[in-house]
């Protein structure tokens, strides 16, 4: 955790938030962090096209980035150059299939598998071949492939285009600390990719079989690298878990010697990828055609090809995705670290900080962490905002230590005069004096872009109007945002250079409030 730490305090850092950090029962370390790998191991081109695999590689990025969810390919699992039919799915298609859906994406699979096995007959015995049955030989041939045993290979794999996208989108929000964590360690920045195979950038992805997070750690795994309590789980932040994936790969490298190897061991594991190099060692073709370990399935044969198909549309986002790509803004967030157990609260109170916006970039705590009812342990990491885009959260040091937080401020006996708290911004305030922002702005001479608010900030107050009008104007000065796939109320906020208080406010939501893809959110604006 040092390493991403290091980075912060050195692209983020400055006096200020050094003076702020001394007073707060947190640290940062400034330790430097040596690289562990090999200097070879960060070579021009450490992710090789192996011999043989750029068909696979073809394929994936077909699935990610042609085919759209509506979308099933039949194919052949061992030769993915052999793609017999790619065929829409029918009705209205939503992230998870009907069951009448999966039931007909098998009856497409049967029909191929029978079509598949009479062509194999009249092949053996030398029948001559219908149009259609010349054209699925062909299919196999041209692919690569062989017409014997071709029906007991048929497998359908389903579109992922708009995931993937989605994934492209959230991606700008951790690529920089992603890659400054694997700098850090003297490995391939391009590895911050693989969250693009292992869970599409969905924070809070879970497998059937325990794997959680960006980064997809099995509990088992992530302990040896982060907390994982039922106070805390670390796998849900994806930065921590970054650093989990880089300790892992630094290891996988010097086990293995190989980054096609390391990369699949990070499916497979280095005990079994050190087995199929003992059998065959670095030529990683032949490992993925011959080597038949039971558990070397076609998820573990595929994951390196996934990973380079992948990373070839990552560099090349304008090729794939022509309808443009809509990256987040990187994290504004800086990390902290616990001397000693805490409650959220206790966090929020001394930086002055929005719960909501803890719990966002914190997806780790638990329920019981975020209601006060357990501490949060020493050691770990907490990620705090920046205040890049939400500037209330860079309070000077001594209004975050010694402003109340627990008394809200009252309007002005007069109604003439507001002194900030915590968590209030222009919106909140002249939605509450019955004025406008563009007032509030004009009255006190702030910036109209991005104003500063302080604590203690004592402002004028223009004539009020009547609730009525101040509602109308509230109403107008908006617009409105579709909620996709991935979003989070902070995503928004960020994207939309606004407060995540006033978003919250605006759509009648509180800390913990879920949004759903497809909600209409309003989008305050500046008057």
């Amino acid at each position: 955790m040092d390493v991403i730490r290091n980075y912060c305090k050195t692209v983020i850092g400055g006096a200020m938030i050094a003076a702020l950090l001394a007073l707060l029962p947190f640290s940062v370390s400034a330790a430097p962090h040596t690289s562990t790998v090999p200097e070879h191991a960060k070579a021009q081109n450490p992710f090789p096209l192996p011999s043989g695999l750029e068909p696979a590689v073809d394929f994936w990025c077909k699935v990610f980035a042609e085919w759209s969810r509506e979308q099933v390919a039949l194919h052949d699992d061992e030769h993915l150059g052999v793609i017999y039919r790619v065929v829409d799915i029918p009705g209205p298609v939503a992230e998870g299939l009907t069951s009448g859906q999966r039931a007909w994406v098998r009856e497409q699979e049967n029909r191929l598998i029978s079509e598949l096995s009479h062509l194999a007959v009249k092949r053996a015995s030398r029948q001559s071949l219908t149009k259609t049955e010349q054209r699925l030989a062909n299919a196999i041939t041209y692919g690569g492939g062989s017409i014997k045993g071709a029906a007991e290979r048929v497998r359908s794999q389903r579109g992922t285009r708009e995931r993937f996208l989605r994934g492209l989108e959230i991606s700008g929000r951790y690529d920089q600390a992603f890659r400054a964590v694997f700098r850090a360690r003297g490995l391939p920045e391009d590895l911050a990719y693989l969250p693009h195979v292992e869970s599409s950038f969905q924070i809070g992805a879970r497998s059937s079989v325990g794997a959680a997070g960006m980064w997809q750690f099995m509990p088992s795994t992530a302990r040896s690298y982060m907390t994982v309590s039922s106070t805390v789980d670390e796998r849900l932040n994806p930065v921590t878990a970054a650093q989990g994936a880089a300790e892992y790969f630094a290891g996988a490298y010097r086990t293995l010697g190989s980054w096609p190897l390391a990369v699949t061991s990070y499916n497979h594991g280095i005990g079994s990828m050190n087995r199929a190099q003992a059998r065959f060692g670095h030529d990683f073709g032949r490992i993925v055609r011959d080597y038949d370990a039971p558990s070397f399935g076609f998820s573990s044969r595929n994951f390196y090809a996934e990973f380079l198909a992948v990373r070839r549309i990552a560099k090349a986002t304008d090729k794939y995705f022509p309808e443009g790509v809509r990256v987040h803004a990187p994290l504004a967030a800086k990390p902290v670290t616990l001397k000693h157990a805490l409650y959220a609260h206790d966090i929020r109170k001394q930086m002055g900080a929005d719960m909501t916006a803890l719990a966002d970039l914190n997806p780790g705590w638990s329920d019981r962490a975020l209601k006060g009812k357990s501490k949060l342990p020493a050691g770990i990491t907490v990620w705090v905002p920046s205040g890049k885009y939400v500037p209330e959260f860079t309070a000077p040091a001594e209004t975050t230590t010694l402003a109340r937080t627990d008394t809200a401020s009252q309007p002005d006996k007069a109604g003439r005069t507001h002194r900030v708290t915590h968590g209030e911004s222009l919106w909140t305030i002249a939605r509450r004096h019955g004025t406008t922002v563009a007032a509030l702005t004009a009255h006190n001479g702030l910036s109209a872009g991005d104003p500063h608010l302080r604590v203690g900030q004592l402002l004028v107050l223009p004539g009020a109007q009547s609730k009525a009008t101040a509602r109308s104007k509230t109403t107008l000065a908006s617009t409105t945002h579709r909620v996709s796939a991935g979003d989070t109320p902070f995503d928004i906020a960020t994207t939309y250079r606004i407060r995540l208080s006033d978003l919250l406010a605006a759509n009648n939501m509180h800390a913990r409030s879920v949004i759903r893809p497809g909600q209409r959110l309003t989008i305050p604006t500046a008057d």
